[in-house]
């Protein structure tokens, strides 16, 4: 039971006592590991002291929780560059873990308005939105690796399930001028074909090589 409640929810770190505090804290260290200069990448370092930075996380039993990590500030013997070692889980620069933003950013895109995020959470309304912002300009460059699909399926029952014959016929046109529309840009480009971008995979392929089932 000891080792579950230990847990944080990142790895690379080892508890070292919680705090019954509100927000309840947690003081936890980063495991030994090696280390190099970021602005140099030489791996002669001495440590200058040590250093605790305080990050909101996610809540533990229903109260807001932190972490308070301690470790040391370090100093490059080659050029002299000051810093602090790379910490699991928590971006520098930030005042919050990973999961704690990843989560914001679920539940305000699940639907949760921003001032009632906030006041679940404990931040601004400001700090969420810009949570969001972030999280969704990484998944949009996530997506720039993935491939377009050479073949598009469209199950044409699925499409006219519980539709009216009306709409039915109005998905048809609508898909059958879309079609045209692009073939007319695709002849009126050919030597420049075209090149058709999908937000979804992010990768651009041109539409000869698109085949519609």
């Amino acid at each position: 039971m000891t080792t579950l409640l230990n847990r944080i929810g990142i790895d690379g770190y080892q508890v070292l006592r919680t705090e019954a505090t509100k927000p309840l804290k947690i003081h936890v260290k980063p495991e030994a590991r090696t280390c190099s200069c970021p602005c140099c990448g030489g791996g002669r370092l001495h440590s200058k002291g040590r250093y605790q930075k305080q990050v909101r996380h996610l809540d533990r039993f229903g109260e807001p929780t932190c972490l308070v990590v301690h470790t040391r500030r370090l100093r490059c013997r080659d050029c002299h560059h000051c810093f602090v070692p790379p910490l699991p889980g928590i971006l520098a620069g930030r005042h919050s873990s990973e999961p704690f933003r990843e989560d914001a950013y679920r539940q305000y895109d699940n639907g949760i308005c921003v001032s009632t995020l906030a006041r679940i959470l404990h931040i601004g309304s400001a700090t969420i939105e810009r949570i969001y912002h972030q999280f969704t300009e990484r998944k949009a460059k996530e997506r720039l690796s993935l491939r377009c699909p050479m073949v598009l399926g469209i199950d044409e029952h699925t499409l006219h399930k519980g539709q009216p014959p009306h709409a039915q016929l109005s998905s048809e046109w609508f898909l059958c001028f879309f079609l045209r529309f692009l073939l007319f840009l695709n002849h009126l480009y050919d030597s420049n074909p075209l090149w058709f971008g999908f937000p979804l995979y992010g990768k651009l392929l041109s539409v000869n090589s698109i085949r519609i089932l």
